[in-house]
């Protein structure tokens, strides 16, 4: 995103995931932890470059928020795509495929929390009820199993979900 400024190609892009969205299943666990860090990653900048825009506003300079090629529209549009997925991934008729991406979001569950509770986030609580049910869910049956390494956590996760 840093790189390359094309909204055209970021909207294709998404579009695509989201196309692919309802189809993922079996994620491999590396895919699983990127999926969910890029994700964090995305709602993180989209937050502290909104907040510096709107403080950039309020001191009289001008911005380039109503821009949907900008910097931070772009940011907005991948974290949301991205927030999509990931409830697409966790819907009734994947979950049980998607035990990696369960773990992936328990091991993240810190940062996720983190970014969605910044000062100024645009992120609603009905954008991520569903992420934050399941993951809380996930780390309750872990935590309930006391599985601690990861192949326990997801033999405990396959056989509670």
């Amino acid at each position: 995103l840093n790189r390359l400024c094309d909204p055209f190609l970021l909207s294709n892009c998404c579009a695509i995931l989201m196309n692919l969205s309802a189809s993922v299943v079996d994620l491999h666990d590396y895919a699983a932890m990127r999926l969910v860090s890029v994700t964090i990653s995305t709602m993180k900048k989209y937050t502290t470059m909104r907040k510096e825009e709107e403080r950039a506003a309020r001191n009289g300079t001008p911005t380039t928020q109503d821009h949907t090629s900008s910097p931070t529209a772009m940011y907005g549009e991948v974290s949301r795509t991205l927030l999509r997925v990931l409830r697409q991934c966790l819907s009734p008729k994947s979950l049980e495929g998607n035990l990696h991406l369960i773990y992936a979001l328990v091991y993240h569950y810190t940062d996720f929390k983190r970014a969605m509770n910044m000062e100024g986030s645009p992120f609603r609580r009905g954008e991520v009820v569903l992420i934050d049910n399941v993951t809380q869910a996930g780390a309750a049956i872990i935590e309930e199993h006391g599985a601690r390494a990861a192949a326990k956590a997801l033999k405990v996760l396959a056989e509670n979900f």
